[in-house]
C-alpha cells in the first residue's frame, strides 16, 4: 500500500517516453451502456489495455501516468467542455485508482500521446510562480457541505481571485485515508474553484469555467491518521498558450500534522 511521502514531497510526470495514441481520447459518459458516447469510450479504454496494463503490472510500486489529448487545430482549448478530468477518470476507473499515485493531462493542438511509469519524486521546484491554497475538510465528500469547506479553506489560507481570461494550470493533492477511493475526489474538488476560474453563472457557484484547465495534475497520498477526513491542496497560474510545454512541470503537496 501507499503510504505518505516525506514533508515536502512532489511527484514529476513519468520519466518514460509517451506512446502516440491510435484512437483518440475519449470524455467520460453517463449515457446509456448502448449510446454511442459508451461505445466510443469503450473503445478508448479497449485501444489503451496494450499500452496501461503490462506497463502497470511491470511495475513495483504505484505508477504515474500523462494523458496528452490533441486536438484539431482550430478547435477550442478552454471552451467546449473538454474537462481534462473528464478524459482521466474512466482511465484510472477502468485501471483502478490505486494503482496511480498521480496523473497528469494537458490538452493542446497536436497529437495525442499517454506515458506510464514508476512514481519519482521531484528534486527541482516547479517552474513560474504558481498560487497555494490549502484546507482540512470532514465533511461528506457527497455534500455541498464538503465543497463549502474547501471553499473557505482556500480564502482563509491565500489571496484567491479568478484568474484572467486563458487557458489555467491547476494541480491538486489529497491526503486521505486508506479506505478512500482517491478518484472520486477530483469533480467535487474542481468544482469548489470557481474563486479561481469563475463561473458562468453567480447563482451556481460550483459550477466553475473547468474547461478552461489545459494543464491538470492530480495525486495522492495515504494517511491512515487522517482519519476520514481530507487534505486538499490546490496549485494555480495562468497556463502556457503555446502547445504542450517542453518543460516537465511537477505537482506538490504538502504535509501536515
Amino acid at each position: 500500500m501507499m503510504t505518505r511521502p516525506p514533508s515536502g514531497a512532489r511527484y514529476r510526470r513519468p520519466g518514460t517516453p509517451p506512446v502516440r495514441l491510435a484512437v483518440t481520447p475519449t470524455l467520460a459518459s453517463w449515457d446509456r451502456h448502448d449510446h454511442p458516447s459508451q461505445r466510443a469510450l469503450s473503445a478508448f479504454l479497449d485501444s489503451l489495455e496494450p499500452l496501461v496494463r503490462p506497463a502497470l503490472q511491470q511495475l513495483a510500486s504505484p505508477a504515474v501516468l500523462a494523458l496528452d489529448i490533441g486536438l484539431s487545430k482550430g478547435t477550442q482549448l478552454t471552451s467546449g467542455g473538454r474537462d481534462l478530468d473528464n478524459y482521466l477518470f474512466p482511465i484510472v476507473a477502468r485501471f483502478g485508482p490505486a494503482h496511480f499515485v498521480a496523473v497528469f493531462a494537458r490538452k493542446h493542438h497536436g497529437r495525442s500521446t499517454i506515458a506510464i511509469g514508476p512514481a519519482q519524486l521531484a528534486e527541482d521546484e516547479p517552474s513560474g510562480h504558481w498560487a497555494h491554497g490549502s484546507a482540512l475538510l470532514t465533511a461528506s465528500s457527497d455534500m455541498t457541505a464538503w465543497k463549502q469547506q474547501l471553499v473557505a479553506g482556500l480564502a482563509a489560507s491565500t489571496d484567491v481571485r479568478v484568474l484572467p481570461p486563458g487557458p489555467v494550470a491547476v494541480h491538486l493533492a489529497f491526503r486521505i485515508g486508506p479506505q478512500r477511493n482517491w478518484a472520486n475526489l477530483w469533480k467535487p474538488a474542481i468544482d469548489a474553484l470557481g474563486g479561481v476560474l469563475g463561473v458562468d453563472n453567480p447563482a451556481k457557484p460550483f459550477a466553475p469555467r473547468d474547461d478552461r484547465i489545459t494543464d491538470l495534475g492530480l495525486q495522492h497520498s495515504i494517511d491512515p491518521r487522517i482519519g476520514h477526513a481530507v487534505q486538499v491542496d490546490v496549485w494555480w497560474r495562468p497556463a502556457d498558450r503555446a502547445a504542450v510545454p517542453r518543460r516537465p512541470i511537477w505537482t506538490r503537496w504538502t504535509a501536515r500534522g
